[in-house]
This record gives C-alpha cells, structure tokens and sequence, in this order.
C-alpha cells in the first residue's frame, strides 16, 4: 500500500491498514509466517514533520529449539518512525524516506519485521528441551538414562 503523505493537512491524520504475504520466508529453515503480517497505524503531520506510528502483528507457527516441538505464538510489534521526503544523512534508520511524498508501507513493514524475528524460539520459557543421550522430551518427565 502507497500512501500520498503530502496530501496529510497540517495538524491532520491519516489512518492506514494494510497486510503482506510472507509465508515464502525462510528463516533458519522454517517458514513460520503463514498467515498475513497485518501492519495498522496513523501518520500524523505536526509542525511539517510526518510521524508513522503503528502495529505490526501476525500468529507465527515455530519450532522450539530446546524440544523440537511445534507451537504457535502471536506477535506483534509497535512502530514509530519519522518521515521524510529526502535525508541528508543516510546513516539515520529511525527515519523512513519517500521520495515524492509517496510512502511505500510494506518496504517499512516487512524490514522492521524481519529484523525483530527471535533467533531462537521457546515453547516455554522453563522449557527443559531434550536429554542430550536418549532424546527423551524432559518436558514430559525425567528419562531412564542414567
């Protein structure tokens, strides 16, 4: 979704919805992102400046590293970005740029996302993961191993 920022008033609002197709993406093996990343939000325009000030959230489907077991977890994630026509800095990553005044939501949306994926996943956080000798899952109660 493209959004025309220039045509926000000063002092004015303008809310934007929007989802993404990632169920392609490889992380580590796994393709945990299989329904839509959902991005909802406001971009804002106060004193000249434009603030995109959002949410992004989907159900992944993982596998913990500890047991090996599947589960699902929602995530979502808030965003607060400037925006700006042209940068003079390329070094600034809190801002986001669009050229014309035309922003391009999902060239924000998915980088955030990907960049705040876990390298490791937990089914639990007390998750006692597999015996290093039988495999046995310690989760369900000790193993016969000695």
């Amino acid at each position: 979704m493209k959004l025309d920022i220039k045509s926000i008033p000063e002092g004015g609002s303008l809310d934007f919805s929007d989802s993404y197709d990632l169920s392609d993406m490889d992380f580590f093996g796994e393709k945990p992102i299989a329904q839509p990343l959902n991005f909802t939000g406001t971009v804002s325009r106060r004193a000249g400046l434009w603030t995109l000030t959002g949410e992004l959230g989907t159900r992944l489907h993982l596998r913990c590293d500890r047991c090996n077991r599947r589960f699902t977890r929602d995530k979502t994630l808030p965003v607060t970005l400037s925006l700006a026509l042209s940068l003079q800095d390329d070094e600034r990553d809190d801002i986001a740029v669009c050229p014309g005044g035309i922003c391009d939501l999902g060239q924000i949306a998915i980088p955030e996302w990907v960049l705040d994926m876990e390298y490791v996943n937990l089914c639990a956080e007390d998750c006692k993961g597999l015996c290093p000798q039988c495999g046995a899952d310690l989760n369900s109660g000790p193993c016969d191993c000695q």
